[in-house]
């Protein structure tokens, strides 16, 4: 099966293209302005690249959100129009489901027997942050839309270990570190930034299990109401 992963979630855009789990081929961009100018442009690279035809890809995966509001609208628009264009199967995931399976497949499985607690964590600027509670695999909080300063008490309170990953950890890592002390365990770098090769295998997974979906019905995951909207209430 050959996957094309769109993950426009934060500041990086990134493409990857995968046989199964086999990664093809993979750019990365690190320019949140640029995502409208670069996108197509880095899917008709990477394919040419990978020597694949727009018309062999079986499934298109692209990450629906929460994140960058114009960011995510570019992403899910473009894997929208492209699977409208080539009739393909697509599918779309939440970022922060991403992030929870990546460190709980990839990591946790392998380095931890006790029970805990993943706490994905995305900036949601504004000193704000997108997350939600997993206690291990499954998930047991609504996703929200809070301030680090508010979510400590909540974070305190439980009674495992806690595994922060995303980017919202790295930017307000202080408030954390002290706050939290020995409760939080530390990951790997790498585990904190979304990308479109975790994207596409985790997508390609969930497309066996359920089947994919009318691209009609994939849109932007929004937390909250754009400064657009809010300016016209």
């Amino acid at each position: 099966m050959i996957v094309l992963g769109i993950e426009t979630a934060t500041d990086v855009l990134s493409i990857a293209l995968l046989e199964d789990d086999k990664v093809l081929g993979e750019m990365n961009v690190y320019e949140n302005k640029q995502h409208t100018k670069n996108i197509v442009l880095m899917i008709k690279n990477t394919l040419e690249i990978c020597s694949i035809n727009k018309n062999d890809i079986d499934l298109i995966c692209v990450d629906e959100g929460p994140g960058s509001f114009t960011s995510l609208r570019i992403g899910v628009s473009t894997a929208r129009a492209l699977a409208q264009f080539t009739k393909k199967n697509i599918i779309s995931m939440k970022s922060l489901d991403i992030l929870m399976q990546n460190i709980y497949v990839n990591y946790l499985l392998q380095k931890y027997s006790e029970e805990y607690y993943i706490i994905p964590m995305l900036d949601a600027r504004k000193n704000r942050i997108y997350t939600t509670i997993y206690q291990n695999d499954k998930r047991i909080e609504e996703y929200l839309d809070i301030s680090p300063q508010k979510y400590i008490d909540q974070l305190i309170s439980l009674k495992k270990k806690l595994i922060l990953v995303g980017n919202g950890v790295l930017m307000y890592y202080n408030i954390w570190q002290d706050s939290l002390k020995e409760k939080m365990i530390l990951i790997p770098h790498n585990f904190h930034q979304l990308n479109a090769v975790t994207l596409s295998q985790f997508g390609r997974k969930l497309y066996l299990n359920q089947g994919g979906i009318k691209y009609s019905q994939i849109n932007p995951a929004y937390l909250r109401k754009s400064d657009a909207e809010l300016s016209l209430e």
